[in-house]
């Protein structure tokens, strides 16, 4: 794996503890990279829509797009087959309407009801 990849998953993989966000010092100190490094792996994973920084402080945060693809995917390898009946059940003990929807970016995506 290429050193560029293991740092940018390291990265995720550890804003994925933080979701108020952590700073760039504590960031680079806890992974053991350099902090100018750091910071240019941020900036492209920002520039990918992974990770933002905070408007009221300088800490970087993860964005949706990661959960967005995993639900995206999910969506379309058999989730609606396993989830419908648990959703079935759910509707019928609690006599309401149950939706299973999708993030996608902004958007929600119902896939199944009951």
């Amino acid at each position: 794996m290429s050193g560029a990849l293991e740092k940018s998953l390291a990265i995720l993989e550890y804003l994925a503890a933080y979701p108020d966000g952590v700073g760039l010092a504590q960031l680079s100190t806890d992974l053991g990279q350099l902090r100018s490094g750091c910071h240019r792996t941020l900036q492209e994973l920002m520039r990918h829509g992974y990770v933002r920084q905070m408007p009221q402080r300088a800490d970087y945060a993860l964005t949706t797009k990661l959960a967005s693809m995993g639900l995206s995917f999910l969506s379309k390898s058999g989730v609606v087959d396993i989830a419908q009946p648990v959703i079935n059940r759910l509707a019928q003990a609690t006599e309401e309407l149950v939706r299973l929807a999708i993030v996608d970016g902004e958007r929600l995506t119902l896939v199944a009801k009951a």
